[in-house]
């Protein structure tokens, strides 16, 4: 008897693994009257803008407009310049990864 125990144990602990997400899905099911109302779809292409090829241009045209506009400086400038997003604030600094680490305690 106790060896029909022993083999009945695994497949009972089985059936009842299988049977708990259904049983827990039953009980947590909410009445029809307190389902929250759909929320509205928004697509998160809805303002997706296609590539666009630029136009090309002679390579002498495209040095002088650097020219004009400030050369190498200008766009290091910028580039310094903090980031802003769509709400116009900048985001936090994170401090960035530094290689000096400091020595292993002994």
């Amino acid at each position: 008897m106790f060896s029909l125990f022993r083999t009945a144990l695994p497949t009972t602990r089985l059936l009842l693994l299988c049977a708990l997400p259904v049983l827990a899905t039953a009980q947590s099911a909410e009445p029809p009257s307190q389902i929250p109302a759909p929320q509205a779809y928004a697509s998160v292409f809805d303002e997706y803008k296609p590539y666009s090829d630029e136009t090309i241009v002679p390579w002498t045209q495209a040095n002088a407009k650097v020219a004009n506009i400030g050369g190498w400086r200008a766009y290091a400038k910028e580039a310094a310049l903090p980031d802003t997003n769509a709400s116009g604030n900048t985001p936090s600094k994170t401090p960035q990864h530094q290689h000096h680490h400091p020595e292993a305690p002994k």
